[in-house]
């Protein structure tokens, strides 16, 4: 990675993140075959990276080499590998491959439990991402059971103000939403947005996600000027932090455009939809953007 970025090799070539990542990459299987289980680890630091650049394609397969690799080499119980299946089991619930997704999950949260803990902080994250599935299959009620005993292990284990204590509270204002509830989730939504500007800044990523479930429910209430607010903050923060053609800030920026189309403001609302297809387009492909909030998990 670092032999890359050197100037004799570059040769006054810019070099990106991402070419950096993508030359050792094709190298790890290769090079790492007779030790699965650092050629695991490698592969999940990898994945992470690639999420964090949104090349979600890239660190799908690379999720799903470290997957094969443990089930091959009998890791399945080693974290590295449950690290790599709850991470793949992330894209799955992201690209709405739910059934996929819950049957992973329930798999590694059984593994989980039994190699980490009950209340270990991967198995209750694992856990909040299983309520997120099912909620997305429509299974409310045992999403919103599962969802508030990993909110109550996480206020006990890690504190209120933790980031993943404030990612279940969202996810609960969800599944809340979802279900019709919406003074209820604008409730849990405000009180976690209280903590975590308080604990994390107005421009950490768990707030801003927040911020965004916040002016959702804000939306689906008609309270449009409220919402567009909220949805005009996090877009300056998204492409401040991520840039203008993460998969985030364009689903934020979705978001924004959808709030000026209820409100009547349809020439703002076009231009920036026509904005966000052309970014699209251009970093996605023809992959349309799913009508909701930027990923939480």
């Amino acid at each position: 990675m670092f032999q890359v970025s050197d100037p004799s090799e570059a040769r006054g070539n810019t070099i990106t993140a991402r070419e950096i990542l993508d030359k050792p990459s094709k190298e790890i299987d290769a090079g790492l075959a007779r030790d699965p289980e650092l050629q695991i680890q490698l592969l999940n630091t990898m994945a992470n990276v690639y999420v964090g650049l949104g090349l979600i394609s890239r660190a799908q397969a690379m999720y799903e080499s470290a997957v094969a690799t443990g089930r091959r080499s009998g890791e399945l119980t080693n974290p590295a590998t449950l690290n790599a299946m709850s991470g793949l089991a992330s894209i799955l619930r992201r690209l709405g491959k739910y059934p996929e997704a819950e049957n992973l999950l329930r798999e590694i949260i059984g593994a989980q439990r039994r190699v980490l803990g009950p209340h270990d902080e991967a198995t209750l994250r694992s856990s909040r991402l299983l309520a997120s599935t099912l909620k997305g299959e429509g299974k409310l009620q045992e999403a919103e059971t599962i969802e508030r005993e990993a909110l109550d292990a996480d206020q006990r284990s890690l504190g209120r103000e933790h980031p993943e204590t404030l990612l279940s509270m969202n996810e609960l204002g969800n599944i809340l939403d979802r279900e019709g509830r919406m003074a209820d989730a604008e409730k849990v939504y405000r009180e976690a947005l209280e903590i975590a500007r308080h604990s994390l800044g107005s421009d950490h990523p768990q707030t801003l996600v927040i911020t965004s479930s916040l002016a959702g429910v804000l939306g689906e209430q008609d309270r449009l000027p409220e919402a567009e607010k909220l949805e005009r903050e996090i877009l300056a923060s998204r492409i401040r932090l991520l840039g203008p053609d993460h998969p985030d800030t364009l689903q934020v920026q979705h978001n924004l455009a959808n709030n000026l189309d209820y409100a009547g403001q349809y020439a703002d609302a076009e231009k920036l939809y026509r904005q966000t297809l052309e970014s699209q387009r251009r970093v996605l492909g023809r992959r349309p953007l799913r009508h909701s909030r930027p990923c939480t998990i």
